[in-house]
């Protein structure tokens, strides 16, 4: 399996006219819509909405102290930890 958990909605036998003359083009088309987000971005997504609503995040964007960035580094910090996460859960998920 991929580090990033291989794709979290992946969609079998994508379709295409194996006989047109596009043939190679449609099924490199179909085959790169097929895969799907990432396991690792999904669990990532999914971890997101609790570090958003949780009561600590007022207090850790005080740790931001330039202005003119606080916003675009408490995304960073907040996203960052939401991949963590991911990256703990593919981890157990991996000694199953």
């Amino acid at each position: 399996m991929s580090q990033d958990g291989g794709p979290a909605f992946p969609i079998a036998n994508a379709v295409f006219d194996a006989d047109a003359p596009d043939a190679f083009e449609q099924f490199k088309a179909a085959t790169s819509q097929s895969q799907g987000m990432s396991l690792r971005d999904y669990f990532a997504a999914a971890a997101l909405p609790a570090f958003l609503s949780h009561e600590w995040m007022g207090e850790s964007a005080k740790q931001f102290e330039d202005p003119k960035n606080q916003i675009e580094e408490f995304r960073a910090f907040i996203a960052h930890k939401a991949y963590l996460y991911a990256d703990a859960m593919l981890a157990e998920r991996e000694k199953s």
